[in-house]
């Protein structure tokens, strides 16, 4: 008798654990899996679709995704495909260790430039991509985890603009909202200075505001930023790419007035610029610069013929300064990868047993050494990574649909 009273009572208060307790639990568990575990029950369902649960699932995601479990999605060049004859990109989840594949292949329909195809940095699992769809350039906000995508409205560009615009994906923290901010500026001959266009895209009303504000951005150095932020998905030569860290995506930008070369960060909770002049990281050779994260904070990497440096961005009595964090002689085949990936998204770092590497396009280079390696042997021609989290963002509430999946060997 005592052993039956034991018994019920162990399954008793595990089916009844409080629901605070499973929350916490469910928090833990990776997206795909969450998706089945919704019809488990309805109270299971209720905290899984539950707003207050995706955000909780996300800094978990964070907290445990350190660099030896981090994931990438990759764009593998398939080539010109089908009758069109458009470029095509195979699109693939993979592990930052072994770049062995994780998730299922989506293939977009074909892009004229899949460069363009990327827009910025992931942000919370979600991607700001350009897709052609009805021969139609559309802006769609991707989740790869749950396959699930949103057609965002077309920006409101005034009519008497010739333009080109610059979107940038990013999270303001302090509200927990997901922001577009769409830069863009007069390109009518003779107009000088430009004239700028700012408008905002929030993902929980889905609609465009206009803003007055200009971004606070002095009109001699608006050129070079908007330059970096329209080329942020393919990186204009010697320095580019863009970063998303703590509410703010970072680019680095020329400022063509006194010639000097600034980190700019796009706050997405003040909806503001702010600039920074970046340490002279050069030597007799003109040296590649890209941004990229360094732990929990913005580093930039510098590469020449000669030596390659990184400087990490701190706070001192609270003003942000530059402090070195390592400068070792280059390689050529080193200099010569980086070369070669000046249109890509920018490196990733990554702490492998034999130390601290950055990863950009199918290989990575030791930073002590400077040798470079092969990885990724499976992928297919050329390879743009972008880092990504799981999430559950666009699951409920934002009527997104699914993404059309296409199985290829």
């Amino acid at each position: 008798m005592k052993k039956v009273m034991s018994r019920k009572k162990t399954k008793t208060s595990f089916k009844y654990l409080p629901l605070e307790i499973w929350t916490l639990i469910l928090a833990r568990m990776p997206g795909k899996t969450l998706l089945r575990f919704r019809s488990v029950c309805k109270p299971w369902r209720s905290i899984i679709d539950g707003a207050d649960f995706v955000y909780l699932h996300l800094q978990l995601c964070n907290i445990n995704n350190n660099s030896k479990n981090k994931l990438f999605v990759a764009f593998e060049d398939l080539g010109r495909l089908g009758l069109n004859g458009l470029e095509a990109w195979l699109r693939t989840i993979r592990r930052a260790d072994t770049l062995r594949k994780t998730g299922h292949n989506l293939m977009s329909p074909g892009n004229d430039d899949p460069l363009g195809s990327c827009i910025g940095p992931s942000v919370n699992g979600l991607i700001l991509t350009c897709e052609l769809i009805d021969f139609k350039q559309e802006l769609i906000l991707w989740n790869p985890s749950i396959r699930k995508s949103l057609v965002i409205p077309p920006c409101p560009i005034p009519s008497h603009l010739q333009v080109e615009t610059a979107f940038v994906f990013g999270f303001a923290p302090s509200t927990k909202e997901h922001k577009i901010i769409a830069i863009t500026s007069d390109e009518t001959p003779g107009t000088q200075p430009r004239d700028m266009f700012f408008a905002v895209y929030t993902l929980s009303d889905q609609r465009w505001t206009v803003r007055n504000n200009g971004l606070n951005v002095e009109r001699s150095f608006f050129e070079g930023i908007f330059q970096s932020f329209l080329y942020s998905s393919d990186t204009t030569f010697l320095y580019g790419g863009t970063v998303f860290l703590h509410g703010k995506v970072h680019c680095l930008a020329f400022d063509y007035g006194n010639n000097k070369l600034h980190l700019v960060s796009l706050d997405f909770d003040l909806e503001s610029v702010t600039f920074l002049e970046v340490p002279d990281l050069s030597d007799k050779s003109r040296p590649l610069r890209f941004p990229f994260i360094l732990g929990e904070s913005v580093a930039i990497f510098s590469i020449s013929t000669v030596k390659a440096s990184i400087w990490v961005l701190e706070l001192d009595d609270g003003k942000r300064v530059w402090t070195p964090w390592c400068s070792e002689p280059s390689s050529l085949d080193g200099f010569g990868l980086f070369m070669d990936h000046i249109l890509s998204n920018g490196p990733y770092y990554y702490e492998s047993d034999c130390g601290g590497c950055l990863i950009i396009g199918k290989k990575s280079y030791h930073i002590a050494s400077g040798k470079v390696q092969a990885r990724g042997k499976s992928m297919r021609r050329n390879v743009i990574l972008e880092t990504y989290s799981e999430s559950l963002v666009l699951h409920k509430g934002y009527g997104a649909q699914e993404v059309d999946v296409f199985p290829v060997n």
